[in-house]
């Protein structure tokens, strides 16, 4: 049936064909042959070929004339329809996947704010549940290092995986840092609460990511989004958790790339924390205040102080780490520690308001009823105690108490509102503390009005600047540092930049600052060294060495990549004297000696390939290094294998004379008790008083040094030679005649009428081999010396120590020489 229908349809279509047409010109309907609506004649060929070639021409015109519209359009407006799309596009995305985020971290927010709402109320209607506290920390401790596994790293793996996009955020981090972070109130310990929100945030956006199926190109602005509604859920600010979620990944830089998601997950994560009944802090709003010269003054004073109170707190957390992983190994323990110190605090200072949140401490200071001075110092010890030893928490809302109490007590001396300081030290210590000073400016405003602006503003950056190059989240990357005279590597995070420098307010404590053997060698290395490239012509290459005042160069190709490395060994291959003697000379007479090697350039030769160390790489393996190769100087490269510095022997030695020595033996770096006698001495070569340069010279070159010693008819020291003194006091005309002899270019003999005693240098450096290597190494450094000799009792010389063999014996100490 349904065939014959189709049958039937096809011939009733081939009947309508035969009998009706569409006209070409006016696209009517009628019956075939001459059109009743134009009069064309459509079985006439030529009109058609006409009339079709008069419509090819009109849409030409038209096209054209809708792409001059398209042009002028473009370029009054700069218009561009694909990036327009792309952006409708990339609009979309992201707000269905920020709205997904928000409502996870808006409800974890919820249900955590009502849990630690209840935790804070049932601890201060028991207040003896502190005395379970040390209990709960082993509880605490021992479920996070046996199942917690990267989750226990916190904030610091969630601001680590927004860079690196190594590891996922598992999602057992929410439930994880959920519980004992209730636990850590529930029992008395003094923690805050924005880290809780930050990684469940974080986690359950990663989680979401992969249950979506979406890629890795997304979860960098997925995790951001994840820490926007966590923080903007938990403390009820949006607008401030959309620019912390984009401010604290990196120092010194707001990532506008994440700026739709962590827009609309803030928002709809505080929308739906509200929406399921979770209530947050309410403070009054500041009005008719007015800020004029010697306000800001004393407000940029104040912020000062509060950026050295959050050196204190951030210092002392880890501070406390530190000694506990130092002292305590199993770190179940650390948490039990803790406890047991918070509850002889708690016994000390017979008081509850330093336990949990500390909220009505800030009410204290909000409505005039006051504080002590000393509150916020009791504050970051309790907080700092309780974090420090391995409990849960966040850092922010004590970080509130603490600028809030000291805010109180700065207004009162500096003759300020101490509400009103108080308001603004509520942000300012969390401003240095976390680096975000813009996102802490934007939450004062919210909490306080919008009359505090300016203040906070001020106070904010001043104590952001006062807090150094710290924070309490180590795996920020320092994008642009604070100051411009700072250095840092590529991608280098906080937590590396401090460890590199060694930086801290607290002095050198023998066994608690830390093994300065597992130091980064690019804290002592030369940044950003001079180098050549392999069409480099020798004399360029020489007169780049002198101008630095080095011996060797790195050599690199077009990309920076360390291709090889020059040195004095390299310019003697093809009959160039060494860089110490041509440094001696004029820029004249360099020319002369160099005319016969202008056809060379550096990849002719240079050393490759070339040792090599790591900008993360450690002092002590450098150490090694230079006295297993007996090197000299070591180009130093990023992970791309891009020259960014050099380390040479002269920095480890500096080093090693100006640091702590306690500190140094401490962790096995150097034993300071060895005599010079122990180092592995090289012959002393001499000569007589009475010897001329020709003599001398011959010493030289048949042993191969550069320095010979002077000595009377008993054998005693008088003085000492080296091949500058033979070059720089000898007149200009027998200067290159001398430096050829030395460098071994010439066989002819030196006809000077000089003697030794004339030249030599007298009284000589040296040291008695009894004598402590420290103090020669000292004597080496201080002067500039490469050699000593050494005496014995009757001032006879045993020997001369070299730099590399004093190194040997500091850092190379075994029992073999007890």
């Amino acid at each position: 049936m349904l065939a014959k229908l189709k049958k039937w349809w096809k011939i009733k279509n081939e009947e309508l064909d035969e009998t009706f047409m569409v006209c070409p010109r006016c696209k009517q309907w009628g019956n075939k042959g001459k059109c009743i609506w134009c009069g064309l004649d459509a079985n006439d060929p030529e009109k058609i070929i006409k009339l079709r070639e008069k419509q090819a021409k009109k849409r030409i015109k038209n096209e054209a004339r809708k792409q001059k519209i398209y042009k002028i359009i473009d370029n009054l407006f700069n218009l561009n329809l694909v990036d327009f799309r792309n952006l409708l596009e990339n609009l979309i995305k992201w707000t269905i996947i920020g709205s997904f985020i928000g409502v996870l971290s808006g409800t974890a927010s919820a249900i955590f704010l009502i849990s630690l709402g209840w935790a804070t109320n049932a601890r201060i209607i028991n207040p003896r549940l502190i005395y379970l506290l040390p209990l709960v920390g082993l509880i605490i401790g021992y479920v996070y290092n046996r199942y917690a596994g990267i989750a226990a790293l916190g904030n610091n793996l969630v601001i680590e995986e927004i860079h690196s996009n190594k590891n996922q955020i598992p999602l057992k981090m929410a439930p994880l840092v959920y519980l004992g972070t209730v636990a850590t109130h529930l029992f008395g310990g003094s923690a805050g609460r924005e880290g809780t929100a930050i990684q469940m945030g974080a986690s359950l956006a990663d989680g979401f990511r992969r249950l979506a199926g979406l890629g890795k190109e997304d979860r960098r602005l997925m995790i951001m989004a994840g820490i926007s509604g966590g923080f903007g859920s938990v403390f009820g600010t949006p607008v401030a958790g959309l620019v912390f979620g984009m401010e604290v990944q990196k120092l010194g830089r707001v990532q506008y790339d994440g700026l739709i998601p962590c827009l609309v997950a803030s928002f709809i994560g505080d929308f739906v924390t509200r929406a399921l009944g979770a209530t947050h802090s309410h403070y009054p709003h500041i009005s008719q205040v007015s800020l004029d010269a010697v306000t800001m003054i004393k407000l940029a004073i104040m912020g000062l102080v509060f950026g050295l109170a959050s050196i204190m707190f951030i210092e002392l957390i880890h501070g406390i780490k530190h000694v506990l992983n130092l002292r305590l190994k199993w770190k179940t323990l650390h948490p039990v520690v803790g406890g047991l110190t918070l509850l002889i605090l708690v016994y000390l200072f017979p008081t509850i308001e330093y336990l949990g949140l500390s909220l009505p401490l800030i009410t204290k200071t909000m409505d005039g009823s006051g504080v002590e001075w000393y509150t916020f110092l009791l504050k970051i010890i309790f907080t700092a105690i309780t974090l420090g030893s391995g409990y849960l928490g966040g850092e922010v809302t004590p970080l509130f108490v603490i600028g809030s109490t000291l805010g109180y007590a700065l207004g009162g001396i500096f003759g300020v509102d101490p509400t009103l300081m108080a308001s603004v030290g509520f942000v300012s210590v969390f401003a240095g503390c976390s680096n975000t000073p813009l996102a802490c400016s934007i939450m004062a405003v919210e909490l306080f009005g919008g009359e505090i602006t300016s203040f906070v503003i001020i106070s904010c950056y001043m104590a952001y600047l006062a807090s150094g190059h710290r924070s309490i989240y180590g795996t920020q990357r320092v994008e642009v540092p604070k100051v411009p005279y700072v250095e840092v590597g590529p991608n280098e995070s906080l937590m590396e930049y401090i460890e590199r420098m060694d930086t801290g307010w607290l002095p050198a404590i023998p066994g608690l600052k830390g093994d300065i053997s597992n130091r980064f060698i690019s804290s002592i290395m030369t940044r950003k060294p001079v180098s050549v490239n392999l069409d480099t012509s020798i004399n360029s290459l020489v007169e780049a060495a002198l101008s630095e005042g080095v011996r060797g160069l790195p050599v690199i190709d077009r990309e920076n990549h360390v291709v090889g490395f020059v040195t004095d060994n390299d310019l003697e291959k093809i009959g160039v004297p060494s860089l110490t003697h041509l440094m001696k000379l004029s820029k004249v007479e360099r020319l002369k000696v160099l005319k016969g090697v202008f056809d060379y350039s550096v990849k002719d030769i240079m050393s490759s390939p070339v040792i090599c160390l790591g900008i993360k790489d450690r002092l002590g393996d450098a150490v090694n290094i230079f006295n297993e190769m007996n090197l000299k100087r070591v180009p130093v490269v990023d992970d791309n294998h891009h020259l960014i510095g050099v380390i040479t022997r002269s920095d480890i030695l500096r080093f090693l004379v100006f640091s702590d020595m306690v500190a140094l033996q401490e962790c096995n770096m150097i034993c300071c008790e060895l005599p010079v006698g122990l180092a592995e001495l090289e012959r002393p070569f001499s000569v007589d008083e009475n010897a001329d340069v020709g003599e001398i010279i011959e010493v030289m070159i048949q042993n191969k040094v550069r320095r010979v010693l002077v000595v009377d008819a008993d054998a005693k020291i008088k003085g000492i030679i080296t091949d500058n003194d033979l070059i720089t006091r000898l007149s200009e005309d027998d200067r290159i005649f001398v430096v050829d002899r030395l460098s071994g270019f010439s066989t002819t003999g030196v006809d000077v009428s000089f003697l030794a005693r004339d030249i030599m240098t007298s009284p000589v450096l040296s040291v008695c081999s009894d004598d402590n290597a420290v103090v020669a190494l000292r004597v080496l450094i201080d002067n500039e010396l490469k050699r000593l000799p050494v005496l014995d009792k009757s001032n006879r010389p045993l020997g001369m120590v070299s730099r590399s063999a004093l190194l040997k014996l500091l850092t190379a100490y075994d029992e073999k020489y007890e």
